[in-house]
C-alpha cells in the first residue's frame, strides 16, 4: 500500500513540475512576442516622425 502512495506522489510531483515548466515556457514566449510588438511599434512611430520632419523641412 505504501508503495502505491509513493508511486502516486512521484508521478504527481513529476507531472506538476512538467506543467509548471510548460507554463513558464508559454509565459516567456508571450512576453517575447509582446516585447517584439512594442519594439516594432516604436520603430514605426520613430520612422513616421522622421518622415514628417523631413517633409516639413523641404
Amino acid at each position: 500500500m505504501k508503495d502505491n502512495h509513493i508511486r502516486f506522489l512521484t508521478v504527481f510531483g513529476i507531472t506538476a513540475i512538467i506543467a509548471i515548466f510548460v507554463i513558464q515556457i508559454y509565459w516567456v514566449k508571450q512576453a517575447f512576442n509582446i516585447t517584439e510588438g512594442q519594439f516594432e511599434h516604436n520603430v514605426t512611430v520613430a520612422l513616421r516622425q522622421v518622415a514628417e520632419k523631413n517633409r516639413h523641412q523641404k
